[in-house]
């Protein structure tokens, strides 16, 4: 008999939409597999999650141009695709034994929020019948053998509090593939099925190399650079961006009183999520990322014209991968023949700090529910996304690239927002 895991190719035996032929026009339709050359008794233990990339040819279809593609990751729901010249199937076997121990890591850099999902990977593991243990301090934990059953004591009240109550880290042995080749063993010694990864992208693709190695494993996005492909958010980064929004309030009515240019810097790495969003909600006159580079004869020549509107302050948001520091940039400033005297305030970790928003309560509950849930039920080598204000589990090979934060349509909503 085939191991769960094991890729091959899986039969359609029916429909189960009555009264609609091959001819109809229908979004959606509920199909049963069967795995082929199995025992009649082990047929209801064995289910079929096909990838999203995966093409589904559906009953005795009269030609090659007429198929289904999956929309979800469920072996129950498919999508019509019309003009296929070529159908292709292929699908992954798992075995529907309830896994009984799996556990939880906060990998990376902490965000606000990381808290509700361990959270809800704890009480929905514990709900489902399977113990749930977390180690401490990400990966080192994994690696150090630190490692403590949760129950629904431990995780009580952590909703309202930032951090990560199992730590986190990074932990630059697991860069070793050795290090994660024995790792997954000791893993499998301790009777672990399973692990939900929480973090960032270097997480992600820990968890992606504990996947190609057999430990089937889940990842749920926390970060506040809301920088990770795949997902329109991230937890974390709505707390991050009304942090750096108050911030830049404050500052603002200092500037305004001494008639100053005041430049923040805020993080977010190579992308300027948070620098954007911040300047948006604070009014800023102007906001530098990564993504938009400026020249310095451009901030120059917009400081002049606020300054002839009459404004007392120019406030500059400057994302941390930008092509100047803000003490770089304030020096430049101040060199030069300008109508401002610039200062500069780096806001750094209070960034990731603080009680969670509403926002990464609830969205750290929904995605540390559907992550548990899909570890359970099998899934693996996968990403909890928000997508379309709904959680979804996609493939970490398959995920869409990283856009531009600051399309046409925000850069024209800022250019009216602060004349």
């Amino acid at each position: 008999m085939k191991q769960p895991g094991v890729t091959r190719a899986l039969p359609v035996r029916g429909i189960s939409k009555p009264g609609q032929g091959p001819g109809a026009r229908y979004d959606s339709l509920a199909v049963t597999y069967f795995p082929s050359k199995l025992p009649c008794q082990y047929r209801r233990r064995w289910s079929v999650s096909l990838p999203c990339s995966g093409w589904v040819r559906v009953g005795p279809l009269r030609s090659n141009h007429q198929a289904y593609r999956v929309y979800r990751r469920s072996w129950t729901h498919v999508k019509r695709v019309d003009a296929l010249k070529t159908i292709r199937m292929t699908g992954r076997c798992y075995n529907r034994r309830v896994m009984k121990k799996i556990g939880v890591l906060a990998s990376g850099g902490d965000a606000p929020g990381m808290n509700a999902a361990i959270r809800a990977v704890t009480r929905t593991a514990l709900f489902r019948g399977a113990e749930v243990w977390g180690f401490w301090d990400g990966y080192n934990g994994l690696l150090d053998h630190r490692v403590e059953e949760l129950t629904t004591w431990h995780v009580a009240g952590s909703l309202r509090h930032g951090g990560s109550i199992i730590g986190a880290g990074r932990c630059e042995p697991f860069l070793d593939a050795d290090v994660r080749i024995k790792a997954v063993e000791e893993l499998r010694e301790d009777g672990f099925e399973g692990l939900v990864v929480i973090g960032g992208e270097g997480s992600m693709q820990g968890a992606w190399e504990l996947h190609k190695l057999g430990m089937p494993t889940v990842c749920i996005p926390a970060t506040i650079d809301n920088d990770m492909p795949g997902t329109e958010i991230t937890i974390g980064a709505d707390t991050a961006i009304n942090t750096a929004m108050e911030a830049i309030d404050r500052l603002q009515d200092t500037a305004a009183a001494h008639r100053r240019a005041m430049i923040v810097e805020v993080m977010g790495r190579q992308c300027g999520y948070i620098a954007i969003m911040a300047g948006l909600a604070s009014g800023a006159e102007m906001v530098i990322t990564p993504e938009r580079p400026m020249e310095l004869e451009g901030i120059f020549e917009e400081m002049r014209q606020v300054w002839l509107r009459g404004k007392r302050h120019f406030i500059i948001v400057l994302a941390e991968g930008a092509r100047w520091g803000a003490a770089e940039l304030a020096q430049l400033i101040n060199e030069s023949d300008k109508p401002y005297d610039a200062r500069y305030t780096v806001l750094g970790y209070i960034q990731r700090g603080g009680v969670p928003t509403r926002f990464d309560r609830i969205l750290g509950t929904r995605m540390g529910v559907k992550g548990a849930d899909a570890l359970l039920d099998g899934a693996s080598g996968a990403l909890v996304c928000w997508r379309n204000n709904r959680s979804q589990v996609l493939p970490i090979d398959e995920l869409p690239p990283r856009g531009d934060p600051w399309d046409e349509m925000l850069g024209r909503v800022h250019a009216i927002s602060t004349m």
